[in-house]
């Protein structure tokens, strides 16, 4: 189990640092501060407003109870967007 356990966790770093020399980054970004770079960097204004909402609602607004009725709108325009629809199953 062990042995196994270790080679999962290798293969997620190595995946980990790959991206992050794919994206020129020296060391492997946390989840936070990726975050931080997309609010600072406006990456949220050049987006469909409804991946902006999406991204606020499970980022800063998260209310499970509402999630779905609030994602709807998302979902949505993500099906009906040519270069996006792949991803709207896994939304939902």
């Amino acid at each position: 189990d062990r042995d196994v356990d270790s080679f999962g966790e290798g293969a997620a770093v190595d995946k980990n640092s790959q991206m992050a020399q794919l994206l020129d980054f020296q060391t492997n970004p946390s989840r936070e501060s990726l975050l931080k770079d997309i609010e600072a960097k406006g990456v949220l204004g050049e987006v469909l407003p409804e991946l902006a909402a999406l991204f606020e609602n499970l980022e800063t607004k998260f209310q499970p109870l509402t999630l779905v009725k609030k994602l709807s709108k998302a979902v949505a325009a993500v099906k009906a967007h040519p270069s996006l629809n792949m991803y709207a199953v896994p939304l939902q």
